[in-house]
């Protein structure tokens, strides 16, 4: 819907990709498949943060948001990752790693490691 000829011609918008649409011009019946910045949700790499955000608030608030198993963004925290897979790998304790792209979806591109 783009002309405010058509604005009214339609209840349910759903897409495959983001919509183009005003968001603030819906009327109160129009519903739309996707969430502005759903991705925060959808990405695990944007959830990771947001999560680590929210955890970071002190008392019974952050205690909540601390449900994230031990997690890194590469490369941004790949120091991080080499010195925790490091103290792993010396110990007797399985060292399996689940390697999942940022910006890959259905599955693809993930796969599970012990050796970098």
């Amino acid at each position: 819907p783009s002309t405010h000829k058509d604005s009214y011609a339609w209840n349910v918008l759903w897409t495959w990709s983001k919509p183009k649409i005003r968001w603030e011009e819906l009327n109160v019946w129009q519903r739309v498949n996707h969430f502005q910045e759903a991705k925060q949700l959808s990405r695990k790499d944007c959830l990771k943060k947001n999560i680590a955000r929210y955890r970071n608030i002190p008392g019974k608030i952050g205690e909540a948001f601390d449900i994230l198993p031990l997690t890194f963004t590469l490369p941004g925290d790949y120091v991080q990752f080499c010195t925790e897979f490091a103290k792993r790998y010396d110990t007797a304790e399985r060292n399996y790693w689940i390697m999942k792209p940022a910006g890959s979806s259905r599955g693809r591109g993930i796969f599970v490691f012990n050796d970098i």
